[in-house]
């Protein structure tokens, strides 16, 4: 990996990043995986982090950590709106609801980055 070109490291920390973020909150994945991605990203450097590409790795995991929200369990707010009720106990929004809403969501901004990243 640390010999690849930065795009491909980019594209597989992304992908990496929006694939657990959605089974796990936005909280947990940055919190746990964007310290890793920052050391890598110095270390594509050759240990000086002046002249690695940490920030580009490190933002952009930040915002692959917002664009996954394909499950209920990735966020609080998704959580909070699976749980409401109607006056018969059913809930409004099923799972099949947010994956079809998030991924998609999700692809687009993991699209939108990469285009931003080229």
């Amino acid at each position: 990996l640390y010999h690849s070109p930065l795009w491909v490291v980019f594209v597989v920390f992304c992908c990496f990043i929006w694939v657990i973020a959605n089974f796990v909150s936005h909280t947990v994945a940055s919190i746990t995986i964007l310290p890793v991605i920052v050391s890598v990203g110095c270390q594509l450097g050759n240990g000086n982090c002046d002249a690695g590409h940490f920030r580009l790795l490190g933002v952009g995991g930040l915002f692959m950590c917002s664009c996954a929200m394909g499950l209920p369990v990735s966020s609080f707010p998704n959580i909070q709106t699976f749980a409401l009720k109607d006056q018969y106990g059913l809930p409004y929004l099923k799972t099949s609801d947010f994956v079809k809403t998030g991924f998609l969501i999700g692809f687009l901004g993991l699209l939108l980055l990469l285009s931003a990243q080229y």
